[in-house]
């Protein structure tokens, strides 16, 4: 990938989009015109952590939808994304099954008291 990580419709989720679903996809239309933001608190491109995150609907943020670079897509990405996807879920539904949980409806174990 060419980005470093995913935002809204961006290379990550059009590159996935192009392998599952192609038909589906405009990449034509795909280009970003998220604006520019010059904030100490939020950083709309996300080069950075930002320490708010404003509530704004997504028009506010573009005029497309595109967050990210949807235009470096493609579906031999969305192809190699999806594998690692799937082998990460199941490494995690492996550890996951190990889990001990406390059962429903009962109070957690107080500690011991000093």
């Amino acid at each position: 990938m060419e980005t470093p990580h995913i935002t809204h419709a961006c290379e990550y989720e059009t590159s996935l989009m192009l392998h599952l679903e192609p038909d589906r996809v405009r990449l034509e239309q795909a280009s970003v015109r998220v604006p520019k933001w010059h904030s100490a608190f939020y950083d709309i491109h996300e080069h950075r952590p930002s320490r708010v995150f404003p509530a704004m609907n997504m028009d506010q943020y573009t005029a497309t939808g595109a967050m990210g670079r949807p235009e470096a897509a493609t579906a031999e990405k969305g192809w190699k994304l999806l594998d690692v996807v799937v082998e990460e879920v199941g490494k995690f539904l492996d550890e996951f099954r190990r889990w001990a949980f406390i059962p429903a409806g009962r109070p957690e174990p107080k500690p011991d008291a000093v």
